[in-house]
């Protein structure tokens, strides 16, 4: 997907123009593990509209990207210095995702 690869390098980009780190992670296998929960309770698992699912099915998994995007960039942002043996924490700088927009 060469969109994808362009931003990545965008802000491969800007991280190294502002002194800081870059670090690309794939949440695929973490959206994954939450609706293997959610199907597990409920026996169903949503799609995207563009797959069949309803406006309600999207919005819930546009939601679900965008909390584990939030919640993956804390965590390393709260650790990644730890496993470097380094003090401190990190500020979180995101934007919104373009394609949920």
């Amino acid at each position: 997907k060469q969109w994808y690869q362009r931003r990545v390098r965008g802000a491969a980009a800007l991280a190294r123009d502002i002194g800081t780190y870059h670090i690309d992670v794939n949440i695929d296998s973490i959206i994954q593990a939450i609706l293997s929960v959610f199907s597990m309770f409920t026996g169903k698992m949503p799609k995207f509209k563009a797959h069949g699912g309803t406006q309600v099915e999207n919005m819930a998994l546009q939601n679900i990207q965008a909390r584990a995007r939030m919640v993956t960039g804390y965590l390393f942002a709260q650790l990644i210095n730890w496993t470097r043996g380094k003090s401190g924490s990190l500020l979180v700088l995101t934007s919104a995702n373009v394609d949920e927009s």
